[in-house]
């Protein structure tokens, strides 16, 4: 019996189906990209490892500073050592003070950066500031370099600052009485006055620690000229407007 080419076709693809029924699952190659048993598609996929909470992106923190202690009066008054050392070549002018001390301030405002060199006649000064408390007298002369920038500027590296170089550098003197009730409160805040201008002349910062700073300055201005070294304590006060106490003297 001869069989047409239609009916020869439908036999062969009929035999074909039951072959594959009774031959099992056929491997196939996985797709790239699809996480399964290689070469197979009727196994489970394997489990994914668990996943951990979302990683959130770090936070930036400033460095952790250290409070300075608050000291009372009578415990400021107590100590009469200077913390700061002090050299002086000359000191000339109408400036009518005896500095037994130094300290230094670093303040940032806004886009302005100031260090200031703080000659007192008042020992310790800095531990008055760090305990948001001042002594009634003040007799002051700071030399007082200020940085400016459109962002924030950088802080002052050790190295010589020189006005002939465009430093901006000037010299302040304060004085006067600080316990005035608020009444009779004159020009600087706290009944003392305060004068200065700009400074010529070169202030050379040598060596630093986190708590002190040593150096030279040889500056001239209207009122005198200043010259010395020194190692002062890096002042941080609690307070740097109005005071909270002022320790009159006994």
């Amino acid at each position: 019996m001869k069989l047409n080419a239609t009916k020869a076709a439908a036999i062969l693809g009929l035999f074909g189906s039951l072959t594959g029924a009774c031959g099992g699952a056929t491997e196939t190659p996985t797709p790239e990209g699809v996480i399964g048993t290689p070469g197979r598609t009727d196994g489970p996929p394997a489990e994914l490892p668990p996943q951990g909470p979302a990683m959130q992106p770090s936070e930036s923190r400033e460095p952790s500073q250290t409070k300075p202690t608050a000291l009372s009066c009578a415990q400021l008054q107590v100590d009469t050592k200077p913390a700061g050392q002090l050299q002086l070549e000359e000191l000339k002018g109408g400036y009518g003070l005896v500095p037994v001390d130094v300290h230094v301030t670093e303040r940032l405002l806004d886009n302005v950066r100031t260090l200031s060199i703080v000659l007192g006649d008042t020992p310790h000064e800095c531990a008055y500031a760090s305990s948001a408390s001042s002594a009634q007298k003040l007799n002051e002369l700071r030399l007082v370099l200020r940085r400016t920038s459109t962002t924030t500027p950088d802080a002052f590296q050790l190295g010589t600052y020189d006005t002939v170089g465009g430093a901006d550098l000037t010299m302040q003197s304060e004085a006067g009485e600080r316990c005035v009730p608020a009444g009779e409160v004159r020009n600087g805040g706290g009944g003392t006055a305060v004068s200065g201008g700009p400074a010529t002349g070169i202030v050379t910062l040598t060596a630093r620690t986190a708590t002190t700073l040593e150096g030279t300055f040889d500056v001239t201005s209207s009122e005198g000229r200043l010259k010395g070294t020194f190692k002062s304590p890096i002042c941080a006060p609690l307070v740097s407007a109005a005071k909270a106490v002022c320790c009159k003297a006994e």
